[in-house]
């Protein structure tokens, strides 16, 4: 079982917050305390759950076990293997100063599309997977993967480019995460983040809906797939950076790719109304994912 804390924002250390809902704890698989909330910062807006799960292995293991990863599509595999890493890359370009081909991916899943990609390049990549399962994927393509859990890496090492895709909203105390990253990133390095975008148009929409029709709130799932414990909003992004010694020098929204997936799973005419709306909202700037550049000082 977790621990359950308490307690001040991780990214301002603001005391001040205002209360979104209950969180939907109909399968509550960890044993969450019955009076859970979902909360949001006053201060930098930043949301989260509380109290704070604080997940131990055997908690890994349940949350993340076999039938976490849902097979992908052909359409939506070639954008997370292809489209996505050479369009990320080009954003991480334009803001690199380090002069090494060194790469950490945190919490590499099963794919790994990043290591792979610019392993394609000639860069010397590391995939960091604490699942023993997830870690055997990883091998079975030929990738470098290190077991321990990201916090606990060895510091001797630096790295030009670290990369985490949808692995800080996952974990009980993102600052801790913000500051190992700067510790292992070599002068001129980039932490890239992709996180999702919990007060997105959809994500605000669907709360509205639930305050209406007296349902637990939308943001976050904590105890539900897939499993979020924390929501990132620009403030509090730059909050974390400047707790971590890093410039927060990027947030880039229009490219979260909602719609396709409002597409495939959706009945025709339905599905095509939602994926023109969720393609423009993204276009506009209120999409569902933020990706995030920061850099250590050179």
């Amino acid at each position: 079982m977790p621990r359950f804390l308490s307690g001040h924002c991780p990214a301002c250390n603001g005391a001040s917050r205002s209360s979104l809902g209950r969180p939907d704890l109909r399968a509550n698989p960890v044993g969450a305390p019955s009076g859970s909330l979902v909360i949001q910062c006053s201060d930098c807006g930043h949301l989260r759950i509380d109290p704070m799960p604080f997940w131990t292995e055997s908690d890994f293991r349940v949350l993340y076990g076999e039938g976490y990863f849902i097979p992908d599509s052909p359409r939506w595999g070639t954008i997370r293997a292809k489209t996505n890493p050479n369009s990320r890359f080009g954003r991480i370009q334009g803001i690199l100063r380090a002069d090494a081909r060194t790469m950490l991916e945190v919490g590499a899943g099963i794919y790994a599309h990043f290591c792979e990609n610019l392993a394609q390049r000639g860069w010397s990549v590391l995939a960091q997977e604490p699942s023993e399962e997830f870690r055997k994927a990883l091998e079975r393509k030929g990738l470098a993967v290190v077991g321990e859990g990201f916090l606990d890496l060895p510091e001797d090492r630096r790295f030009a480019l670290i990369y985490a895709d949808s692995v800080f909203e996952h974990v009980g105390d993102p600052l801790a995460f913000f500051q190992k990253a700067s510790r292992l990133l070599a002068p001129g390095g980039v932490l890239y983040l992709v996180v999702p975008r919990e007060r997105s148009l959809l994500g605000n929409l669907k709360q509205i809906l639930a305050v209406l029709r007296g349902a637990p709130c939308p943001f976050l799932s904590a105890y539900k797939p897939p499993y979020h414990l924390h929501g990132f909003s620009k403030r509090s992004l730059r909050k974390f950076a400047e707790a971590s010694c890093l410039d927060l020098l990027l947030v880039f929204v229009r490219e979260d790719w909602f719609w396709l997936q409002a597409l495939e799973r959706l009945p025709p005419v339905i599905g095509h109304l939602a994926a023109a709306g969720l393609w423009l909202a993204d276009r506009c700037g209120f999409g569902g994912n933020l990706e995030v550049g920061l850099r250590k000082a050179d």
